[in-house]
Parts: structure tokens; C-alpha cells; sequence
């Protein structure tokens, strides 16, 4: 997609912004990275595709926790350092990442402005909680690999 002539992605989203009180630019662009947006036609539509794409990406992460791939050595690895009651939880997680993901893709079918802004701030306001959830889980993912790096550091006798 080439960048549309004289498009201010920053000028654009401050003008919707102020139209429907949503978070300044630089927070929803650190979070969404929304400064990818390249045209100006469809603005909200997406930015809400952006914010739901991220969205997608961590729905499965936590999916390869609660229901892995048994053809990926990794993810069985990975996932046999969680709870199963910690499991639990993240089926809870999952389920409602899943039901933002299907809302946007309701809001592909039926396109409305007014739908999408709903979906941002109501994405915005569950943001933080989701962020949390998965920052746990990628630093248990990321801890089980120290911790089996560690214990053969330790068993090393050469």
C-alpha cells in the first residue's frame, strides 16, 4: 500500500480523536503502532484492524499454551511449565480476546464508524489486562528456558 500524498497519520487520528474523546496519539501508538497507517480513507476501520491484529497475535500465544500443537516440541515445552489451573485462567483470557477478534471481524462484514469507535475504546479500557496477562505468560515461557539452561550449567563437572 503506498503512503497517501500530504497524509499525517498523527494530524488525522488527532482530529478523530478529538471528535470522539479517545487517548492521545502516543499512547494508542505505542501500544498499536498505528503510525503504519499510511492513508487516510477508512481511518478508524484501521486502526481498529491494527489494534485487532495485535489483539490476534496474543490470542495465540496464550492458545499454544491452552491447547498446543503436539507437532511443535517447543510449544510442548512451553507448555508444560503452566498450571493446570493456571490454564484455566488463560481459557478465561482467551475467550475474551476472542470475542473482540470476532466483533472486528463482524465489523468487516458491516462497516460503521460509530461500531469501530466502540471497538477502540472498549479494546482501550480492557488493554492493560490483557497487556498483564501476557507479559506473565511470556516471562514464564521465557523463565523455562533459563531455568533448564541453568540446571545443566549445574550439572557440569568439565
Amino acid at each position: 500500500m503506498a503512503k497517501e500524498e500530504n497524509f499525517d497519520i498523527k494530524t488525522e487520528y488527532e482530529k478523530i480523536s478529538k471528535k470522539y474523546k479517545l487517548p492521545e496519539f502516543e499512547k494508542i501508538n505505542d501500544d498499536f503502532e498505528i503510525d503504519f497507517i499510511e492513508k487516510k480513507e477508512f481511518l478508524t476501520r484501521a486502526i481498529r484492524r491494527r489494534m485487532n491484529d495485535k489483539l490476534l497475535f496474543f490470542a495465540r500465544i496464550i492458545e499454544n499454551v491452552i491447547y498446543p500443537n503436539s507437532h511443535s516440541q517447543i510449544i510442548a515445552y512451553e507448555n508444560s511449565v503452566f498450571s493446570e489451573e493456571r490454564k484455566l485462567e488463560l481459557v478465561k483470557v482467551h475467550k475474551q480476546l476472542m470475542i473482540f477478534e470476532r466483533r472486528s471481524l463482524l465489523l468487516d462484514i458491516e462497516t460503521a464508524e460509530e461500531k469501530d469507535i466502540e471497538y477502540i475504546r472498549d479494546l482501550l479500557l480492557r488493554w492493560e489486562e490483557f497487556k498483564n496477562e501476557l507479559k506473565e505468560v511470556a516471562e514464564t515461557m521465557q523463565e523455562s528456558w533459563k531455568t533448564n539452561i541453568e540446571e545443566k550449567e549445574e550439572r557440569y563437572f568439565g
